[in-house]
């Protein structure tokens, strides 16, 4: 008889004979230290090179009191600036400039040249550097002592100075509670010792954005292996007949989902601080953060070693958080894109209400309470803030505490539920009649079957892939700004301005902004005349203050003057340089298509996420009803097969691109000043690399050509994997690490990942800065087409020519 011990060691051997699966483990962790280790090296290269340096240093000024350290810390970066001056005398002694200001420098502190030449600096430029670099970090430590410690013990005067205003003042209100509170919670800071250390390494450490979507990614590859395989294999109804086939090997799963998601979390985290400790060091643990500016609005008075223990507890709470719900998810759905599809979403929603909503705006409360902030750590640990609760202000960190406990007790419970009553959630009865009139519809009209038709109806309606067109329609719908615009003084003149030279430049709008520079100029000379004639009584105060009004409202203009001066410039550059005839063009219009850098890769990931969800039954489902060896053995069951639902996942993965790119066009014609599309595409300095003679229009009209040809791409490759792997779980796992893994690391900051993934798909208006702009999209959409016609030619060779003979 088989107990809970013995089920547990049956799912893990079942775990463990996916060797795969942990070689992928090792792999995504790897990597994530390389990443994060070359970025800090990139960003911070010079700190990094004098660690040694200074913790050297600080070692002289840990005996000190703050006020005597900062003295001494100001006294030594004079002195090494002088060292400096001196040195580089000797290294540009052509330079007049620099032996000029050696000489000054030399006869204001003699002595200070004196022991120049006796110390260890003399003639050493480099190490003058560091340690000018060093004593300069420790000066704004105790700069940020004083001012830190100003901060506390002035909150009570600020606190008292906020509640004589009258929205703050009565008693009782959540307003006069918050202020209350805040000094009561950061009164224990008022006498905390702050001390030297650096705080890049526990900040690096610990805000490692990488790190939390691998482990994302691979808590939601846990739960496939755990809950999915053995719902696509059919053995669900077969465990649950069984006496230990319910709760008992829920509870296993459970606990093995627990431990490893414990060990995953233990491994990514504890590798990327034992790096960054090697980086950077994290000082003394028994300091407290306070101490560093970063941690400057932190409330809760803990060490940099309690800081550490509490952000590995909540980390592991938060993976703990997710893995319970992807539990759920998977044991409500039966149908994997619903269960990735509504994931997609719930993270997608917590991104969205985490960075929109005003940290102290009324709705601040869903702001934090939601899976994207319980990811954000470093913040939930450093922000102080109160939460408003049936009027009660209550910290931000208590709030979040308590949610993810109840949560972790809660998730479990309605697995049991799940599990116990067999209740799964199925999308049937939404628009059926409808669905049902669109099916029957093409047969009505044509009279005769087809494969096309069907396998649209199957992806559509059995794939539930209708539903995720329609989401895509009311996301594009969200997408189109609803208000009008309404523009700040300064983009209000430069859109007059613009109107009035918009279009080719010519002399006679060249003259007209000599003119308008000329009317400028004359201000200050109008102005000393109207005071001259105020001053002899020529004008009265009235007119003379008129006049002067009048000059000065004027004036506000010269500012969006001097961008379309910049313009002016940039297209008489453009006419010397490649013989261009440039227009003038909105930069305010023209940048809300062409400068939205990030915008543009949300807009590809939420593409790339829709159209893999959409398209993940097209080969999954035939397999999983088993109905793969019946159709390949029809006529038509191969070849014509695989290019019907080839048409279909093309046809729809367009269809999705549209309906997200339309909103941005739509904005930009409805909401900002138009421009003349038939001007050079290099009448926008961004583009002023592109080396076709073409219009805007053309331009624009051309990349869309290329975006859809690089979806088609994705999509052969995407059918590929389906072809290859033939579960849908397993397919969406993969293909998102394929597809949006980079995507999403590219907006944590590694772009150099771009020019070797698709990610360059969604960014044909910033790529191939460093080299001809032709060649680089010959060279990238070469490659595309290479790389989709070897997959379109593997997975036709596999679905038709025996594939999936197991």
């Amino acid at each position: 008889m088989i107990d809970m011990w013995g089920l547990i060691i049956y799912e893990c051997n079942k775990l463990w004979n996916r060797k795969w699966f942990f070689l992928l483990v090792i792999l995504l962790l790897i990597s994530n230290i390389w990443f994060i280790h070359t970025e800090e090296i990139k960003q911070h290269d010079d700190l990094i090179n004098i660690k040694a340096e200074y913790y050297s240093k600080e070692a002289n000024f840990k005996h000190l009191d703050p006020a005597t350290g900062s003295q001494r810390a100001m006294q030594d970066e004079e002195l090494l600036s002088k060292y400096s001056i001196f040195a580089l005398e000797e290294l540009e002694s052509q330079n007049g400039i620099w032996r000029t200001m050696a000489e000054e420098a030399r006869a204001d502190d003699p002595e200070a040249y004196s022991q120049y030449t006796e110390s260890p600096y003399y003639a050493n430029s480099k190490l003058i550097d560091h340690d000018l670099l060093v004593v300069s970090r420790i000066k704004e430590q105790y700069t940020y002592f004083e001012q830190h410690k100003q901060q506390i013990t002035s909150m009570e005067q600020r606190a008292a100075e906020m509640k004589s205003v009258s929205i703050f003042a009565h008693n009782g209100t959540s307003s006069y509670r918050n202020i209350e509170k805040t000094v009561q919670d950061f009164k224990p800071l008022q006498d905390l010792p702050l001390r030297l250390g650096l705080e890049e390494g526990l900040t690096a450490g610990t805000k490692s954005g990488s790190t939390d979507l691998i482990l994302i990614l691979l808590i939601f590859l846990l739960c496939t292996l755990l809950f999915q395989f053995e719902k696509e294999q059919g053995l669900i109804k077969l465990y649950r007949a069984t006496p230990l086939g319910r709760l008992d090997l829920l509870a296993c799963k459970l606990i093995i989902l627990a431990i490893l998601i414990s060990l995953f979390t233990l491994l990514a985290y504890g590798t990327v601080l034992w790096d960054m400790q090697r980086l950077y060091g994290f000082g003394e643990m028994s300091r407290y953060i306070q101490s560093m500016p970063a941690f400057a609005n932190a409330a809760i008075p803990i060490n940099v070693e309690q800081f550490l223990i509490y952000f590995i507890m909540l980390k592991l709470a938060v993976n703990l958080l997710l893995g319970f719900i992807m539990a759920v998810l998977f044991l409500l759905f039966q149908n994997a894109g619903a269960i990735y599809l509504s994931l997609s979403l719930l993270i997608g929603l917590g991104l969205y209400c985490y960075f929109s909503i005003h940290p102290n705006g009324e709705w601040n409360t869903i702001k934090y309470l939601n899976i994207a902030a319980f990811y954000d750590t470093f913040q939930l640990l450093t922000d102080y803030r109160n939460l408003n609760l049936f009027g009660t202000p209550i910290q931000k960190i208590q709030v979040t505490l308590w949610g993810m406990g109840i949560l972790l007790l809660i998730l479990p419970l309605i697995c049991v539920w799940l599990t116990a009553t067999g209740y799964s959630l199925t999308i049937r009865a939404f628009g059926i009649r409808l669905i049902h009139w669109w099916r029957r519809l093409p047969f009505a009209i044509n009279r005769y079957n087809s494969l096309f038709p069907h396998e649209l109806y199957k992806l559509m309606y059995s794939g539930k892939a209708l539903f995720i067109l329609i989401l895509a329609i009311v996301l594009a719908y969200q997408m189109v700004d609803k208000q009008e615009r309404r523009f700040d003084f300064d983009t209000a003149t430069y859109n007059r301005y613009i109107s009035e030279v918009d279009g080719l430049l010519t002399n006679e709008k060249l003259q007209f902004l000599q003119t308008e520079r000329a009317r400028f100029d004359s201000i200050p000379d109008q102005v000393t005349e109207i005071y001259q004639r105020y001053k002899q009584e020529e004008v009265s105060l009235s007119v003379y203050y008129r006049k002067l009004l009048q000059l000065q409202e004027y004036s506000k203009q010269e500012k969006a003057f001097r961008f379309i001066e910049e313009q002016r410039d940039y297209l008489l550059h453009l006419k010397e340089g490649q013989g261009i005839t440039g227009s003038f063009v909105n930069e305010n219009s023209s940048n809300q298509l062409f400068q939205r850098q990030q915008e543009d890769l949300f807009d590809g990931l939420l593409l790339i996420l829709l159209v893999l969800t959409g398209i993940s039954p097209l080969i999954a489902m035939d397999e999983r009803f088993g109905m793969t060896q019946l159709l390949r053995s029809t006529p038509q069951g191969r070849s014509s097969l695989f290019k019907s639902k080839q048409l279909v996942a093309n046809i729809y993965a367009t269809l999705l691109l549209i309906l997200l790119q339309f909103p941005k066009y739509i904005n930009v014609l409805k909401r900002y000043p138009g421009w003349d599309w038939n001007s050079p595409v290099q009448s926008i300095k961004l583009l002023e690399r592109v080396s076709w003679k073409i219009s805007i229009l053309d331009y624009v009209i051309l990349t869309n050509l290329l975006q859809i040809f690089g979806l088609f791409v994705i999509v052969q490759i995407a059918v590929f994997w389906a072809v290859i792997i033939r579960k849908q779980a397993y397919f969406l796992l993969i293909s998102t690490l394929f597809f949006a893994l980079p995507i999403g690391l590219h907006l944590l900051g590694a772009t150099w990942i771009s020019p070797f993934t698709f990610n360059l798909v969604f960014q044909l208006y910033y790529a191939f800065q460093e080299y001809p702009y032709s060649t680089g999209i010959s060279i990238y959409f070469f490659g595309l087409l290479l790389a989709g016609i070897i997959a379109n030619w593997a997975s036709w060779r596999i679905y038709c020519k025996g594939g999936f003979s197991k």
